[in-house]
């Protein structure tokens, strides 16, 4: 696999503030493309200059490479992302919304369309396909879960989602969350005095099972009453997300057909 080409030269700065150091980077590696947008080979540039004080300033700059600047004795690089013919960095498909998997959404709430007027939520998303499950049936339960936490967590992908919401959906969700741990709370509660009441009767056990089931009710209803948004797949570039109202999908752009193929397991 072809590696970036990393120069650096040290060139005498004017001004009496010390040094210029230039570094420049030719990303032609796979891996490297992510930092450049559509996927293109980019020349990534930084110059880092000393300022009094002992502090430094990094400017980065990106630069779409020609053809003719590319290697031609390195190996051919694959298109990693469906080619897109647009600027835009958010869809719809269907009742999904579509992003890149790190994106900051618009100054609208995502639930009821409201203006959010600047009130923001940064979610962190994971998901790994179904199949992952299967993994709790390999070994015996402890083993299993074991392997199946190893395995998720190598194959699992993430999307960094800055959205807007309203005040309203904010407030309930911080409620569905305030209930979730009230309920928790309680079913500790009910056991610690089931048992001191009935420390020998089966009563005790009656009430430990009860506050178990109550304690599942609890972390459940808490996590699914204070999601935004959940993810229905997340591919290396782009995710697919569920929980967003009709009024806000209506204002976007249809998802281009590159990018659905990408979600139906097809080829660009």
């Amino acid at each position: 696999m072809p590696r970036p080409l990393f120069l650096a030269f040290i060139v005498p700065h004017r001004g009496g503030m010390g040094n210029r150091i230039c570094a420049t980077m030719l990303v032609v590696a796979p891996a490297s493309r992510r930092a450049c947008p559509g996927g293109v080979v980019c020349r990534v540039t930084q110059n880092r200059r000393d300022k009094p004080g002992g502090s430094l300033m990094i400017r980065t700059r990106f630069d779409r490479m020609s053809d003719a600047e590319i290697n031609p004795f390195a190996s051919p690089l694959a298109s990693l992302v469906p080619e897109v013919v647009t600027d835009d960095e958010i869809w719809r498909d269907g009742d999904l919304l579509v992003v890149r998997k790190a994106v900051s959404l618009p100054d609208r709430c995502v639930k009821c369309n409201a203006p959010a007027e600047g009130v923001r939520l940064r979610r962190s998303l994971l998901w790994h396909h179904w199949s992952v499950y299967l993994t709790l049936l390999l070994a015996p339960w402890l083993i299993g879960i074991l392997l199946y936490v190893v395995v998720s967590v190598i194959v699992r992908q993430r999307a960094e989602i800055d959205t807007g919401i309203c005040r309203r959906h904010l407030a309930r969700r911080r409620g569905a969350i305030a209930i979730s741990w009230l309920t928790v709370l309680l079913s500790f509660g009910i056991t610690i005095i089931g048992f001191s009441t009935f420390p020998r009767s089966d009563v005790a056990g009656i009430v430990a099972l009860g506050c178990f089931l109550l304690f599942i009710a609890g972390s459940v209803y808490g996590v699914l009453a204070s999601r935004i948004l959940w993810p229905k797949k997340i591919d290396p570039f782009f995710a697919w997300l569920h929980g967003v109202c009709p009024e806000y999908l209506a204002e976007l752009p249809e998802v281009p057909a590159a990018i659905r193929r990408a979600r139906l397991g097809l080829s660009p």
